[in-house]
């Protein structure tokens, strides 16, 4: 199967799942929506779709690489015609990718506008790598969202579905308050019988995380 075919069979499937989103964020927006169920969702449905994009901008990325390597096996129109077809294909998956992050950027805004001071210290900081990481890493950041939708009081606000926090792996804001109280750092463990550990740090105001 060529890039192209892969990436339109591919986009096909990504474009509708990003229209859910964008669907769900319309409902955020006008605050029609149940706290709880619809911020988690919104933000696991969204890192599911970057993580799959990452993976396939990564595996399409290796077949390049691969075709670079047997170069001189190939006619030159041949490899030129194959280079260009990865090239626009990469290219393609980072707009989908910043599509994504753009989604999450509108999302954290309903947070953030309230808190401008702390949304220019991100913007100090060097901005996140574009892909999310498929190692363990990765996997446990969006199975974390998955699993702690909201902590009692707060919301959670995960940092890989947006192009604009850059500091730490998450935000911690009051719902009462609609302040900042925190910011998280998550540091992924051992898998153990098929177990991650994950462990979060929130720098700020004490608060409970419920266990699930």
């Amino acid at each position: 199967m060529s890039p192209n075919d892969q990436i339109k069979e591919f986009a096909i499937k990504t474009e509708k799942e990003l229209e859910e989103c964008w669907n769900t964020l319309v409902s955020l927006k006008k605050r029609t929506f149940n706290k709880a169920d619809d911020i988690g969702m919104f933000q696991y449905k969204l890192a599911c779709i970057l993580f799959n994009i990452s993976g396939e901008y990564n595996k399409i990325l290796y077949q390049k690489k691969t075709l670079i390597k047997n170069q001189k096996k190939l006619k030159q129109v041949d490899f030129k015609k194959q280079f260009t077809d990865f090239e626009n294909a990469l290219s393609f998956l980072k707009c989908l990718i910043y599509t994504g992050k753009t989604l999450g950027d509108a999302f954290v805004w309903i947070f953030y506008q309230s808190e401008p001071n702390h949304l220019a210290e991100h913007h100090t900081r060097p901005k996140n790598t574009l892909l999310i990481p498929r190692n363990v890493g990765g996997q446990g950041e969006v199975k974390f969202i998955q699993n702690i939708k909201i902590i009692p009081d707060h919301v959670l606000i995960y940092h890989g579905i947006t192009n604009i926090l850059t500091i730490g792996d998450y935000s911690v804001f009051n719902l009462n308050t609609a302040k900042l109280s925190g910011i998280g750092e998550l540091k992924a463990g051992k898998v153990v019988e098929n177990n991650l550990t994950l462990n979060l740090t929130i720098l700020g105001h004490k608060l409970e995380i419920p266990r699930k």
